[in-house]
């Protein structure tokens, strides 16, 4: 088994939604105050939207990414299953220790008055290390995993719409700044995009190996 493309290539769609994706947060947030960011995705609050995105925000939380990789095992798909796993767990790694050597306050400890805070039931607001957003890293892991596993256009869409969706979720329900979510989405597509490269690379290996002078 030989690996006939860069990895980049193996779902353009994807990494060219994703470009367009941070290059337009990143300039929002270059001339716009984290707080003013913030107050205009969190203000704008709506019931349905309160229940949409409480409900939503769960798709980048760890136990629905282990339940989806447990779910894609059963059906025999193994290998995406592995990439979702490990990137879950690189991802998490790589942010936790992030979050604590930066330890950046959350719009709760940030804010001078926190009651500007628009609040739903289901979410308790935390306080402490923000950056980056963990349910957007793994949001965006699975992503990218995702579609480079399938190759196809339309799931590429049909995930970074999703991924998008979390990261907004984050903000909204008062948890996370912006940039907490750009730099979240940074780290989940290189980290899922590396565990792919990985583990396709270590499969060559393994069927050049096996396949020796055949």
């Amino acid at each position: 088994m030989k690996i006939k493309k860069p990895v980049f290539y193996r779902n353009i769609t994807f990494f060219s939604l994703y470009l367009l994706f941070f290059i337009g947060v990143a300039v929002t947030v270059m001339f716009n105050t984290k707080k003013d960011t913030f107050l205009f995705i969190n203000g704008a609050h709506h019931p349905f939207s309160d229940f949409f995105f409480s409900a939503f925000t769960l798709m980048g939380d760890g136990i629905f990414i282990i339940a989806l990789a447990l779910f894609m095992f059963v059906l025999k798909f193994k290998r995406l299953a592995l990439g979702l796993l490990t990137s879950y767990l690189i991802s998490g790694l790589i942010v936790q220790v992030i979050k604590r050597l930066i330890n950046f306050p959350r719009p709760a400890g940030f804010l001078p008055d926190p009651s500007v805070i628009h609040t739903v039931y289901a979410a308790s607001l935390n306080h402490h290390n923000s950056f980056p957003s963990g349910h957007t890293t793994s949001a965006f892991a699975a992503a990218v995993i995702i579609s480079l596993y399938s190759g196809k256009s339309s799931v590429a869409v049909i995930t970074i719409i999703i991924a998008c969706l979390v990261g907004y979720s984050r903000v909204y329900l008062g948890q996370h700044f912006v940039e907490d979510v750009l730099a979240g989405s940074f780290v989940g597509v290189i980290a899922g995009t590396f565990c792919y490269w990985l583990q396709e690379r270590l499969l060559a290996k393994s069927y050049e190996k096996h396949n020796w002078g055949k």
